[in-house]
Protein backbone atom coordinates (compact mmCIF):
# COMPACT_ATOMS: atom_id res chain seq x y z
CA UNK A 1 0.00 0.00 0.00
CA UNK A 2 1.24 3.53 -0.83
CA UNK A 3 0.80 6.60 1.39
CA UNK A 4 1.69 10.08 0.78
CA UNK A 5 2.53 12.53 3.31
CA UNK A 6 -0.40 15.13 3.67
CA UNK A 7 0.06 18.97 2.92
CA UNK A 8 -1.78 21.88 5.28
CA UNK A 9 -3.85 24.79 5.28
CA UNK A 10 -5.21 25.28 2.88
CA UNK A 11 -11.01 10.91 -12.64
CA UNK A 12 -10.91 8.09 -15.00
CA UNK A 13 -12.97 5.23 -14.10
CA UNK A 14 -14.20 2.58 -15.45
CA UNK A 15 -17.35 2.82 -16.71
CA UNK A 16 -18.41 7.12 -17.80
CA UNK A 17 -21.60 8.85 -18.01
CA UNK A 18 -22.81 8.69 -14.57
CA UNK A 19 -24.03 11.32 -12.47
CA UNK A 20 -22.42 13.49 -9.50
CA UNK A 21 -25.16 12.66 -6.83
CA UNK A 22 -25.23 14.18 -2.75
CA UNK A 23 -26.11 12.22 0.12
CA UNK A 24 -29.16 11.70 -0.47
CA UNK A 25 -28.63 10.10 -4.64
CA UNK A 26 -29.90 13.78 -5.67
CA UNK A 27 -28.13 14.99 -8.72
CA UNK A 28 -26.36 17.82 -8.31
CA UNK A 29 -25.36 19.22 -11.81
CA UNK A 30 -22.96 21.79 -10.82
CA UNK A 31 -20.62 19.03 -9.80
CA UNK A 32 -20.34 18.02 -13.47
CA UNK A 33 -19.23 21.27 -14.42
CA UNK A 34 -15.38 22.02 -13.28
CA UNK A 35 -14.09 19.37 -15.28
CA UNK A 36 -15.48 17.62 -18.52
CA UNK A 37 -13.52 14.38 -17.58
CA UNK A 38 -15.40 13.60 -14.84
CA UNK A 39 -19.08 14.63 -15.81
CA UNK A 40 -20.37 11.80 -13.51
CA UNK A 41 -19.02 8.78 -11.31
CA UNK A 42 -20.29 4.96 -10.93
CA UNK A 43 -22.63 4.17 -7.72
CA UNK A 44 -19.64 2.00 -6.67
CA UNK A 45 -17.03 4.87 -6.72
CA UNK A 46 -19.87 7.20 -5.37
CA UNK A 47 -20.97 4.59 -2.34
CA UNK A 48 -16.97 4.40 -1.57
CA UNK A 49 -16.35 8.45 -1.31
CA UNK A 50 -19.24 8.65 1.08
CA UNK A 51 -18.52 5.30 3.16
CA UNK A 52 -14.97 7.22 3.27
CA UNK A 53 -17.01 10.13 4.91
CA UNK A 54 -19.02 8.36 7.21
CA UNK A 55 -15.99 7.05 8.79
CA UNK A 56 -13.81 10.08 8.93
CA UNK A 57 -17.18 11.78 10.49
CA UNK A 58 -16.76 8.33 13.27
CA UNK A 59 -13.27 9.21 13.72
CA UNK A 60 -13.98 13.28 14.48
CA UNK A 61 -16.43 12.00 16.95
CA UNK A 62 -13.74 10.79 19.02
CA UNK A 63 -11.01 11.72 20.85
CA UNK A 64 -8.22 11.10 19.03
CA UNK A 65 -3.97 10.71 19.32
CA UNK A 66 -2.19 11.57 16.06
CA UNK A 67 1.15 10.84 17.44
CA UNK A 68 3.31 13.41 16.61
CA UNK A 69 0.19 14.91 14.22
CA UNK A 70 -1.15 15.78 17.92
CA UNK A 71 -3.98 14.97 20.54
CA UNK A 72 -7.44 15.93 19.43
CA UNK A 73 -10.61 16.07 20.98
CA UNK A 74 -13.87 15.49 19.31
CA UNK A 75 -14.52 17.65 16.37
CA UNK A 76 -17.80 18.71 13.51
CA UNK A 77 -18.89 16.31 11.14
CA UNK A 78 -18.09 17.30 7.83
CA UNK A 79 -20.54 17.81 5.30
CA UNK A 80 -19.69 16.78 1.64
CA UNK A 81 -19.31 20.08 -1.13
CA UNK A 82 -20.31 19.26 -4.07
CA UNK A 83 -17.78 21.39 -5.51
CA UNK A 84 -14.78 19.95 -3.61
CA UNK A 85 -15.99 16.77 -4.35
CA UNK A 86 -15.36 17.42 -8.34
CA UNK A 87 -11.56 19.00 -7.44
CA UNK A 88 -11.01 15.36 -5.41
CA UNK A 89 -12.61 13.18 -8.12
CA UNK A 90 -10.48 14.97 -11.10
CA UNK A 91 -7.36 14.29 -9.11
CA UNK A 92 -8.42 10.78 -8.06
CA UNK A 93 -9.09 10.37 -12.18
CA UNK A 94 -5.95 11.84 -12.73
CA UNK A 95 -3.74 10.55 -10.66
CA UNK A 96 -5.20 7.21 -11.98
CA UNK A 97 -4.99 8.56 -15.54
CA UNK A 98 -1.38 8.87 -15.13
CA UNK A 99 -0.25 6.37 -12.37
CA UNK A 100 1.05 8.22 -9.64
CA UNK A 101 0.30 8.88 -6.74
CA UNK A 102 1.10 12.98 -5.77
CA UNK A 103 -0.36 15.83 -4.25
CA UNK A 104 0.39 17.67 -7.08
CA UNK A 105 -0.77 17.71 -10.97
CA UNK A 106 2.23 19.51 -13.04
CA UNK A 107 -0.30 19.28 -16.25
CA UNK A 108 -3.95 19.02 -14.65
CA UNK A 109 -6.30 21.11 -16.08
CA UNK A 110 -7.54 22.63 -12.51
CA UNK A 111 -4.09 23.25 -11.47
CA UNK A 112 -0.94 22.49 -9.65
CA UNK A 113 -2.39 21.96 -5.76
CA UNK A 114 -5.41 21.46 -4.41
CA UNK A 115 -5.92 24.96 -3.72
CA UNK A 116 -6.27 25.60 -7.14
CA UNK A 117 -7.96 22.43 -7.71
CA UNK A 118 -10.70 23.70 -5.21
CA UNK A 119 -10.88 27.38 -6.52
CA UNK A 120 -10.99 26.16 -10.45
CA UNK A 121 -14.03 23.61 -9.57
CA UNK A 122 -15.86 26.99 -7.92
CA UNK A 123 -15.20 26.57 -4.23
CA UNK A 124 -15.66 29.81 -2.48
CA UNK A 125 -13.95 28.62 0.80
CA UNK A 126 -10.53 27.80 1.93
CA UNK A 127 -8.83 24.28 1.16
CA UNK A 128 -7.74 23.00 4.50
CA UNK A 129 -5.84 20.14 3.72
CA UNK A 130 -5.49 17.15 1.22
CA UNK A 131 -5.04 13.14 1.82
CA UNK A 132 -3.96 11.20 -1.31
CA UNK A 133 -3.65 7.48 -0.98
CA UNK A 134 -3.10 4.25 -3.79
CA UNK A 135 -3.61 0.74 -3.31
CA UNK A 136 -6.46 0.41 -0.67
CA UNK A 137 -9.25 -1.34 -2.64
CA UNK A 138 -12.14 -0.56 0.19
CA UNK A 139 -13.05 3.09 2.15
CA UNK A 140 -12.40 0.91 5.50
CA UNK A 141 -8.90 0.39 4.80
CA UNK A 142 -8.14 3.82 3.32
CA UNK A 143 -9.39 5.50 6.58
CA UNK A 144 -7.11 3.16 8.30
CA UNK A 145 -4.19 3.50 6.17
CA UNK A 146 -4.74 7.77 6.83
CA UNK A 147 -5.47 7.56 10.40
CA UNK A 148 -2.40 5.05 11.09
CA UNK A 149 -0.22 7.89 9.58
CA UNK A 150 0.68 10.75 11.62
CA UNK A 151 0.24 13.60 9.47
CA UNK A 152 -2.87 12.47 7.46
CA UNK A 153 -4.29 11.82 10.64
CA UNK A 154 -4.01 15.38 11.95
CA UNK A 155 -5.50 16.54 8.90
CA UNK A 156 -8.18 14.57 9.12
CA UNK A 157 -9.04 15.45 13.16
CA UNK A 158 -8.24 19.55 11.51
CA UNK A 159 -11.03 21.33 14.20
CA UNK A 160 -10.81 24.00 11.21
CA UNK A 161 -12.69 21.95 8.52
CA UNK A 162 -16.44 21.91 7.63
CA UNK A 163 -16.58 20.55 4.13
CA UNK A 164 -15.21 17.83 2.63
CA UNK A 165 -14.83 16.22 -1.23
CA UNK A 166 -13.39 12.33 -1.76
CA UNK A 167 -12.33 11.18 -5.17
CA UNK A 168 -12.22 7.61 -5.96
CA UNK A 169 -10.81 6.02 -9.29
CA UNK A 170 -10.05 2.83 -10.41
CA UNK A 171 -7.96 2.05 -13.26
CA UNK A 172 -7.20 -1.69 -13.28
CA UNK A 173 -4.31 -1.52 -15.94
CA UNK A 174 -2.20 0.89 -13.29
CA UNK A 175 -0.01 -0.51 -11.23
CA UNK A 176 -1.54 0.82 -7.63
CA UNK A 177 -5.27 0.34 -10.04
CA UNK A 178 -7.17 2.61 -6.39
CA UNK A 179 -7.00 5.89 -6.19
CA UNK A 180 -7.81 8.18 -3.46
CA UNK A 181 -8.00 11.92 -2.98
CA UNK A 182 -9.67 13.59 0.02
CA UNK A 183 -9.61 17.45 0.64
CA UNK A 184 -11.29 19.28 3.06
CA UNK A 185 -12.59 23.29 3.45
CA UNK A 186 -13.55 25.78 5.59
CA UNK A 187 -16.45 28.92 4.53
Amino acid sequence: MFIVFIIFNACKTVEKGFEFSNEDGELNPSASACHPDVAGWSTQANAMEFRVIDLINQRRSQEVDCRTGGFFGPAQPLSNHVKIQCAARYHAWWMAQNDVLSHDSPDGDLGFDFWQRAESAGYGGWAVGENVAAGYSSAEDVVAGWMSSDGHCANIMEPTAQEIGVGYSNEPSSSMQHFWSMTTGSQ
